[in-house]
C-alpha cells in the first residue's frame, strides 16, 4: 500500500467509523431478517463490520483514495451482507445468536443531535422537491417504508416518472451530502 493511501487509512476516526458500520450493518441485518441466525464465518454485525475494515487495510478491496472511505465502506459491507442474506435463503446458514446486545448498540449509535441533523436535512430536501408532485409523492412513499412498486400503485406513477424522479431527488440528494461534508 502506498504512503499516501497508509497516511489517510491512519488519519481516520476509527471508532466513530466502526460504530457507524456496524450500526448499518445492524438495520441491515434486521431488514433482511439476519438477526436469529449467526451467518455465514460467524459473521455478527459488529465482525462483519471489522471484516469489511480489513479488506481495505489488506487491499482485497481496492479503495481509490479519490472515493470517500466511509462511502466506499458502506457500500461494500452492505454487498457482503446482501451475500449472507442470499446464503440465508439458501438454507446455508447456522445457529442463533443473542441480538440484544447489537440493540443496545444501535441505540448508542444514533445521539439526538444526530437524530435532530437527520430531521433538519430531511426538511431540506423536502423544500428542494416541493412543488414538484410526483417527487414530492415519492418522498412521502419512502418516509412511510413504501418499496417502487408499492409507490407507483399507491400514487399512480408510471414506472418512466418513478425513474426520472427518482434520478432527480437523488441528485438533490447527493447536492445536499456534498455541502454537508463541506460545511464540515
Amino acid at each position: 500500500m502506498d504512503k499516501q493511501k497508509q497516511d489517510l487509512l491512519n488519519d481516520q476516526n476509527w471508532e466513530e467509523i466502526i460504530l457507524r458500520l456496524t450500526n448499518y450493518a445492524v438495520n441491515l441485518y434486521n431488514k433482511w431478517n439476519l438477526c436469529y441466525d449467526r451467518a455465514i464465518k460467524d459473521y455478527s454485525p459488529d465482525e462483519i463490520a471489522l471484516e469489511a475494515i480489513k479488506k481495505v487495510f489488506t487491499e482485497e478491496w481496492s479503495w481509490d483514495s479519490k472515493i470517500d472511505l466511509t462511502y466506499f465502506l458502506f457500500k461494500n459491507l452492505k454487498g457482503m451482507i446482501f451475500n449472507l442474506a442470499l446464503r440465508k435463503k439458501e438454507n446455508i446458514l447456522g445457529t442463533n445468536y443473542d441480538v440484544s446486545e447489537y440493540e443496545t448498540l444501535s441505540n448508542k449509535a444514533f445521539s439526538i443531535e444526530d437524530e435532530m441533523t437527520s430531521k433538519i436535512r430531511i426538511e431540506y430536501l423536502y423544500n428542494q422537491i416541493k412543488g414538484n408532485k410526483i417527487e414530492e409523492n415519492i418522498f412521502l412513499g419512502w418516509t412511510q417504508g413504501m418499496k417502487k412498486r408499492e409507490i407507483c400503485k399507491h400514487y399512480n406513477i408510471s414506472d418512466t416518472e418513478y425513474k426520472n424522479a427518482y434520478k432527480r431527488v437523488k441528485n438533490k440528494l447527493l447536492k445536499l451530502n456534498i455541502e454537508k461534508q463541506l460545511k464540515s
